[in-house]
């Protein structure tokens, strides 16, 4: 066998067993794999409770997938090669979100879609933004951008909406710790949003007293 068709064996090698060949003479870096969890809260129990209230699962753009989305500046994207979120972005924010409600002890109760709980008040949500950001220098940063929107059931009432952005460093320059930062990040917008509900800043949900519960 002559020296072009090695050549061409070993390229069609490479395009059938993909990261099984490295042309610097090494295995392939393993798949980084990144969880968005929930925040250490405790339930706690309030005086003043909102309504009862549905979370809806959060849409996205179409960009932010298992794949994790990386910028390098204005309008330069791609996604890191060797990184990869454990489960979709926008169902991990929403079960975030409904959760970290749920916690709060704001709501008389905070239930998903799929649940038999009937509420006049729903949540929706879309994920904006589910970045790295990666400077030049210094340490790279988790960015998530959210917009949500709170309407009455019966009456296709929009109540409250509002769209929020937060950012968190990462340890260092590279994508270790992105699953925290991305928490911190929701956990940071989720009592932005609260805040604002309860100031009125935002068209309040409306309030109601009651004994704290979730399901």
């Amino acid at each position: 066998m002559n020296k072009p068709q090695i050549a061409a064996l070993l390229i069609a090698v490479a395009f059938a067993t993909p990261g099984c060949l490295s042309l610097g003479g090494g295995e392939a870096p393993p798949i980084r794999r990144h969880s968005i969890d929930l925040p250490a809260v405790d339930v706690v129990e309030a005086e003043t409770l909102y309504e009862p209230i549905v979370v809806r699962q959060f849409a996205s753009r179409g960009r932010y997938e298992l794949r994790v989305l990386v910028q390098d500046g204005p309008g330069r994207v791609s996604y890191l090669e060797h990184d990869r979120w454990v489960e979709d972005p926008a169902e991990a924010l929403t079960t975030v979100v409904r959760e970290t409600l749920a916690a709060s002890g704001r709501f008389a109760a905070v239930a998903a879609s799929t649940s038999e709980m009937q509420t006049d008040l729903v949540l929706d949500g879309a994920l904006l933004a589910c970045d790295v950001i990666r400077p030049a220098g210094g340490p790279w940063r988790a960015r998530m951008a959210v917009r949500l929107e709170v309407t009455e059931r019966s009456t296709g009432r929009m109540i409250s909406a509002m769209s929020l952005e937060s950012e968190s460093d990462l340890p260092g320059a590279s994508s270790e710790g992105l699953g925290a930062a991305i928490g911190h990040c929701i956990e940071d917008i989720v009592a932005r949003a609260m805040a604002l509900w309860q100031s009125g800043a935002a068209a309040s949900t409306r309030v109601r007293g009651g004994s704290a519960r979730s399901r």
